[in-house]
């Protein structure tokens, strides 16, 4: 397929830059959002939990951000 965005139209090459952008920040948004859920939520049971419980939550953290890396990689390698 040949796209031709923005080639005779400025405002057309600046919308589509613009909606590039936007979903980026949104995606990002959405991620450190998430981030920042998880780890508050951490941080005020932390002092609550046992040996064993820090354990599991620290285990379950590494697979889940793991997966997620996992996820990431096979999806960009196609």
């Amino acid at each position: 397929m040949n796209f031709k965005i923005g080639e005779n139209s400025l405002w057309e090459f600046v919308l589509a830059y613009f909606w590039t952008i936007m979903l980026f920040a949104l995606f990002a948004g959405t991620i450190v959002v998430a981030i920042a859920t998880l780890v508050g939520n951490i941080r005020d049971k932390w002092p609550y939990y046992d040996k064993a419980r820090k354990r599991k939550v620290i285990r379950n953290l590494v697979v889940f951000f793991g997966l997620i890396g996992l996820f990431i990689y096979l999806g960009s390698a196609m």
